[in-house]
């Protein structure tokens, strides 16, 4: 037993732009919360470098438990706010 399904261009279009803003919303999300390493790399900077910015240029960072941990949305925040 096989099915076929007729779809338009218009609507095939739209199922692909959906899936890739949906594929794209959970890699996104699964991104934000950064290892000291990830936030480095992020940042373009030595993990050890990115530990003294924190101390010295209040860049922010969580504990989760023993765990230390960046946020990406509050890195873009506080680099926009140094642009500025």
């Amino acid at each position: 037993m096989s099915l076929v399904v007729h779809l338009t261009v218009e609507e095939l279009r739209g199922i692909v732009s959906e899936t890739v803003r949906i594929e794209l919303a959970k890699l996104e999300a699964s991104r934000e919360v950064m290892k000291p390493e990830e936030a480095a790399d992020f940042l373009r900077l030595h993990p050890k470098t990115l530990l003294r910015y924190v101390k010295e240029h209040d860049i922010p960072m969580r504990m989760m438990g023993t765990e230390k941990r960046f946020l990406r949305s509050e890195l873009l925040l506080h680099l926009k706010g140094r642009a500025a």
